[in-house]
This record gives structure tokens, C-alpha cells and sequence, in this order.
């Protein structure tokens, strides 16, 4: 089991919270200190009003069974997004609610950078890469743009604690595996019960999707590290674990998964459902704006979003830039890890190849209907069928890739000194490449307004003209024909 305090100086672990503290506090100066509050579609007419709801009906000792208000009235507390039994939502009866939205989406975006903080310390990334691991994912657009859907957003929070717990029960395991069962059951008790109630406390923030990707992380990780063993031992002990976590969650979380499952039959989502794979798949260039996130255009409505024409129905769909420097890390990453062919420290499994395979199986998934294995899933999983938006699937590449950028930066803190090793060599290549990449983009960034194709680009980065240049669509009509 890996010590932090033996990588990371205390003062140091203690300072990291405090730099993401104040880099939301930074990046969220307005919402603070402004007057100003989040005003987004879904989280004011929805998200907002239901937590208004839940309030007044509790503080009448009433339970939210039925809301009135909508169209005909409608179950209420059945829906898992009214996320009643939440209880990260104790806050909105003992505060102003707008005030209580602000800090409800503040803290859950800090405890996620928290948390990944954490997971980057225990896969032994020193405390710079584990900081940088930690932004990249609080900050990237795929979460930012999830504060509108608070139901996700409060889910994604848990993931990398879940799969922080799902690390440590594994290594704890191989470290006892010729123990008793009995005995191994008794190290990883405490790993085992945060995990279980990390889990329900995902269910219970209303969002099956993010809670979905997030057992299919944990489960794979511990899965595919037995198989890597070859040990059937430890592999029907891992699958006994996963079980059991099963098990006590869903006994945790009957009240609300029993008012849900009495109201699925009645949904419109009871039967066999459009999972939206038109509209809300991944088209492979879309990938163009991990580099360019506004190049198709920015956030909006049907008429200001290109992409309805093409591939994704709205922006948020295909959120996933995490920064330049993001992903020159990530183009790091292999050199950290051919270098750790040579470390002597035995793991379960190699972390940083973990994170590579499943971030591109979840880029996979995320391409919907691009790739066959989306309809694959579609027809095997249990319950897969039931979601839609393949789009979503961007949290695991998105959650993975960031991780992978740690390692890249630890390589370059810790192993780029050593100028006759040849992994130096390819780093220098890697690095010349990206500096001609971003010299080439600066002067055609400069040179725009000479060329209307490039005058297109430079404007769909314009924040005045990203929601109403329409040449935007005429643009990327033109580059997918």
C-alpha cells in the first residue's frame, strides 16, 4: 500500500486543496463576489426549482411524492433526478436557495479536484503531476458544461473516489492473497464500506449514466488485474468483492430504487427507447476541438449549435477540451511508462496502461454509432438500452486522459535531466512537434482575416460571433461533405 506522506511532504499535501481552492475561487470571482449566479436552461427551470420544491414540502414535514406543478402533476420523488434522499442537499433547507446552488456546484466541482488529487497521489505521481491532474479535470469542458445538469454534475463528483477505493481493495488483496477469505474480508472492510456508500451516494444523486461508466471503471480495473495475474483465486475473490458491493448498495438505496422501478414501466423510457444515436453520437471530427473547443461553434440552442446538421444536437454533448498543455502531457505519457519497464516495484496492474485502454474505449463509446461497439453494448448490457446520448460516454476519456497527463508530467519533473537516455530524445522530438504545431496556429490565427476559410475559424473563436456567425455551419457543412 502506497504511503502519500512518503511521496508528498505534509505541508505540501496540505497545500494542494488550498491552490484548487483558490483557483475555483479565481474562476468562479464572479459567482462570489458579483451578485451573480448560474443561470443555465436546465439547472434554472428544472434542477433549480425542484430543490425550491423539495424545501418547501420538507420544511411542511410533507414528502415530495407528486409534484403539482408540472403540466398535469407527475411522481415526484420517483424520478432518481429529483435526488430527494441526496444528502449532499441537507444544504438547500438551512440556506437561500440560490445561494445554496452556488455553493452546491462550487463544492462538488472542489471535492471532485480533491478527490482526483488523492487518486494522483496513491498511483504515486509526485505533488506538481498530481496539482495538474487536478485542474485538468476540474476545469476541462465536459464538467463545466455538466453545472447545467446537476444531476451529473453531483454524480461525476464521486468518480474518482470510487475508483480510488476499487485500487486499494485490489492491492490490499494481492498483498493477502494467500490469506483466508475471511482474513482479506477484514483488511479491506473500511475500503469496502467507503466504497459501497460512494456508490450509493452516486445513485442517489439522480444520474444512472456517470454511475454506469463509473462501475465499468472499477469493475474492469479489478477484472483485468486478476486476469493479468493469472491467478483464479484472486480472480473469484475479486468477483466475490464486486458482489458484495453490489449487494449492500442496492439494499442502501431500496427506498429511492423502489419508487424508481414502480415508475419505469410508466416512463417513456419503459419500453424500448431511441437512444439517440443520430443526434447525440460523437463524429470522429469533433475530435478537432480537443485542440479548437469552439471550432464547430459554442454553446447554444438548436439554431446557434452547427452540429445539428452533421453529428451532436447541441454543444455540451461533445465537451472535451482539457487544455493544450493537457495533452502535451498526455503525448508525455509513453515515455513514463516505458521507463517503468525497469522499476522493481511490483503494482497489480500498470496504472498509466489502465487509463490509456479504457480512456480510448470510452472515446469508442462516445462515438456512438460511429463504431459497432456501441450497439453492442446496446444489446448486451443490462440496462444500457435504457440510455441515451452516446456522448455522455466523454467522462471516461475525459477522467482518464487527465489522469494519463500526470504521468506525463512526472516524467518531465523527474526524468528529464537524464540527456543521454533515448526516451530524452523522443521527449525533444515530441516537444519540437507541439512548439510547430502551436507556432503554425498563432500566425494563421494572425493571418486570418486574408482568408475567408481561415476568417471563419478565427470568428468561431470570437466570443461575440460564437453563437450567431453563421458561416460557422456553413463551414463545417463544408469540411464533412
Amino acid at each position: 500500500m502506497v504511503n502519500y506522506k512518503q511521496i508528498i511532504p505534509e505541508k505540501k499535501w496540505q497545500i494542494g486543496p488550498i491552490i484548487l481552492f483558490f483557483c475555483l475561487l479565481i474562476f468562479f470571482f464572479d459567482i462570489f463576489f458579483s451578485g451573480q449566479s448560474f443561470l443555465f436552461r436546465d439547472l434554472f427551470c428544472d434542477f433549480y426549482q425542484w430543490r425550491v420544491f423539495v424545501k418547501q414540502a420538507l420544511l411542511s414535514c410533507n414528502l415530495p411524492l407528486w409534484n403539482p406543478y408540472s403540466n398535469m402533476g407527475h411522481p415526484f420523488m420517483a424520478n432518481p433526478q429529483s435526488a430527494v434522499f441526496y444528502p449532499f442537499h441537507l444544504i438547500f433547507l438551512v440556506m437561500d436557495s440560490v445561494w445554496a446552488m452556488k455553493l452546491s456546484i462550487v463544492f462538488h466541482i472542489f471535492m471532485s479536484g480533491i478527490l482526483m488529487f488523492q487518486l494522483s497521489i496513491h498511483l504515486r505521481l509526485t505533488f506538481y503531476p498530481s496539482v495538474f491532474v487536478s485542474i485538468a479535470w476540474m476545469f476541462n469542458t465536459h464538467l463545466m458544461v455538466h453545472m447545467e445538469f446537476h444531476s451529473s454534475l453531483t454524480c461525476i463528483t464521486w468518480m474518482p473516489l470510487a475508483v480510488l477505493l476499487a485500487i486499494k481493495i485490489t492491492e490490499t488483496v494481492l498483498n493477502h492473497l494467500n490469506d483466508s477469505i475471511l482474513h482479506i474480508f477484514r483488511y479491506i472492510v473500511k475500503p469496502l464500506f467507503f466504497l459501497i456508500m460512494t456508490l450509493v451516494v452516486q445513485f442517489l444523486a439522480g444520474n444512472p449514466q456517470p454511475l454506469i461508466f463509473t462501475l465499468l471503471m472499477i469493475c474492469s480495473y479489478m477484472i483485468i488485474t486478476a486476469l493479468t495475474q493469472k491467478n483464479i483465486r484472486f480472480l473469484g475473490i475479486q468477483v466475490l468483492i464486486i458482489c458484495v458491493v453490489g449487494i449492500f448498495s442496492i439494499g442502501i438505496v431500496m427506498p429511492q430504487l423502489i419508487l424508481t422501478w414502480e415508475l419505469i414501466p410508466l416512463s417513456i423510457r419503459g419500453h424500448k427507447i431511441d437512444p439517440d444515436l443520430i443526434s447525440g453520437s460523437v463524429h470522429p471530427f469533433h475530435l478537432i476541438t480537443l485542440l479548437l473547443p469552439f471550432f464547430w461553434g459554442g454553446p447554444g440552442y438548436f439554431h446557434q449549435w452547427l452540429g445539428k446538421d452533421w453529428s451532436l444536437i447541441e454543444y455540451w454533448l461533445g465537451a472535451c477540451y482539457i487544455g493544450i498543455p493537457t495533452l502535451i502531457m498526455i503525448t508525455l505519457s509513453g515515455l513514463f511508462f516505458i521507463r517503468k519497464k525497469s522499476d522493481n516495484h511490483i503494482r497489480p496492474l500498470n496504472p498509466l496502461l489502465f487509463f490509456w485502454l479504457m480512456g480510448s474505449f470510452g472515446l469508442i463509446l462516445a462515438f456512438g454509432h460511429y463504431t459497432p461497439i456501441y450497439m453492442l453494448f446496446y444489446h448486451i448490457v443490462p440496462l444500457f438500452d435504457r440510455l441515451r446520448w452516446p456522448g455522455n460516454a466523454l467522462c471516461i476519456p475525459v477522467f482518464c486522459f487527465s489522469i494519463v497527463a500526470g504521468y506525463g508530467f512526472h516524467w518531465i519533473l523527474n526524468n528529464f535531466q537524464h540527456k543521454s537516455d533515448k526516451q530524452h530524445i523522443w521527449a525533444n522530438r515530441i516537444i519540437a512537434l507541439w512548439l510547430c504545431l502551436l507556432i503554425i496556429a498563432v500566425v494563421l490565427y494572425f493571418q486570418a482575416d486574408k482568408s475567408h476559410f481561415l476568417s471563419v475559424w478565427k470568428n468561431c473563436c470570437d466570443e461575440h460571433h460564437i453563437l450567431e456567425n453563421q458561416r460557422i455551419s456553413d463551414m463545417g457543412l463544408l469540411y464533412c461533405i
